[in-house]
């Protein structure tokens, strides 16, 4: 998965958390509060009748009646229902409105034992309903007073609010998806850029370089990218600089090898041809010889020709043949192999394609083909009577 779509998820996925846990407290809040609201109301409405039967204390059946009937006329929208009876014979004294739940043994005995009111939410086919039930003591005769309280629009009110929750909620994700997308784009297009310049620098353009400003730590990254770029171009130069100059020598060096030998050869001749007798040639080219092969001599002679010598003790420092020095000294070398090549064979210029190609990152098994295709081709052609 590509890193802008992660950033993406992880932004929608944060939002949506955040949203769904602050929108479901809120409404789990408010209608809590609705709740205890209409809670409060069925008390106050249960304590009002309480006190006022309390206050009438040991009236006879007809006048509760009256008094009830009068009180629900009067205040007929601060409760769904009232009913009075008698807890031992059940006699009921006054009912009005919808009560869902009745009564039973069970419930006065833990009204007696506890002295309390009882509260139940009740959910029915019509809706939801709070119903307080106590026992009024007005003298002789033991009663009990339940009062109902409809509060089906608070649950109404809470499916409202969940449903417009929903519609919020996929507003949001899609609005948060969407501008998460743009973000992580902008996040992530310095980061394409510098990938694509390494896969260019990958494919041997040395020369480009990420030019990324966001001001940040990705803008550091570019920037040490960069300089490594740099480091990693002049090494490159350096080194294609060397394998020049190596491929040079070599072209060089073969013909070079051979001269201090053939220039003694050349001397000693001409001295044993002169106007002398046997003994005399023999002893000035023994001479002629001895002097060249003197350390001053021979050191002078290889700085000035570029080559080695074969005297001990006289040695080429030149740093631009220290890669071969060793192999020399290890006897890796034939003798003046290019007297065996014939005229018009240029491998120095061989040498130092091979030497280009090797910079330039050709395959060794390639490169190391190519090369010998290209010998024998001129060693075919130039090798023609």
């Amino acid at each position: 998965m590509k890193f802008k779509y992660k950033v993406m998820l992880y932004m929608t996925a944060f939002l949506s958390f955040f949203y769904v846990v602050s929108a479901c407290l809120l409404i789990f809040v408010s209608f809590q509060m609705s709740l205890n609201k209409e809670k409060a109301n069925a008390l106050n409405a249960y304590r009002m009748i309480q006190n006022m039967l309390l206050v009438s204390n040991d009236m006879n059946q007809k006048a509760y009646t009256y008094t009830l009937s009068q009180l629900a006329s009067q205040n007929d929208s601060m409760w769904k229902g009232i009913r009075l009876k008698q807890t031992g014979s059940g006699t009921l004294y006054y009912e009005n409105g919808y009560l869902p739940y009745h009564l039973n043994d069970e419930d006065i005995r833990t009204m007696k034992t506890e002295e309390c009111c009882l509260i139940r939410y009740i959910q029915t086919e019509d809706g939801q309903y709070i119903q307080v039930s106590g026992l009024v003591e007005t003298g002789s005769v033991p009663l009990s007073l339940e009062v109902s309280q409809d509060v089906t629009q608070v649950y109404t009110a809470r499916e409202t609010q969940l449903q417009i929750y929903k519609v919020i909620l996929a507003f949001v994700l899609t609005a948060g998806s969407v501008s998460a997308l743009l973000i992580a784009e902008k996040l992530t297009k310095p980061i394409r850029q510098l990938s694509d310049v390494s896969k260019k620098i990958t494919d041997g353009n040395l020369s480009i370089r990420a030019d990324i400003h966001s001001g940040d730590e990705i803008e550091l990254l570019a920037r040490d990218f960069n300089r490594m770029t740099d480091t990693i171009e002049d090494n490159m130069h350096q080194m294609a600089d060397a394998m020049k100059r190596q491929g040079e020598f070599m072209g060089s060096f073969a013909h070079e090898l051979k001269t201090p030998m053939t220039s003694i050869i050349g001397y000693a001749d001409l001295m044993r041809s002169q106007a002398l007798d046997e003994e005399e040639q023999q002893e000035a080219a023994k001479e002629f010889i001895r002097y060249a092969l003197t350390k001053d001599v021979a050191q002078e002679y290889i700085d000035d020709q570029f080559a080695f010598s074969a005297v001990n003790g006289v040695e080429q420092q030149n740093e631009t043949v220290s890669g071969v020095a060793k192999d020399i000294a290890n006897g890796k070398v034939s003798n003046f192999p290019d007297h065996y090549y014939p005229n018009g064979f240029d491998l120095s210029t061989i040498l130092q394609q091979f030497a280009l190609n090797k910079v330039n990152g050709m395959d060794d098994t390639e490169n190391i083909s190519e090369t010998l295709a290209s010998c024998d081709e001129q060693y075919d052609a130039a090798n023609v009577e």
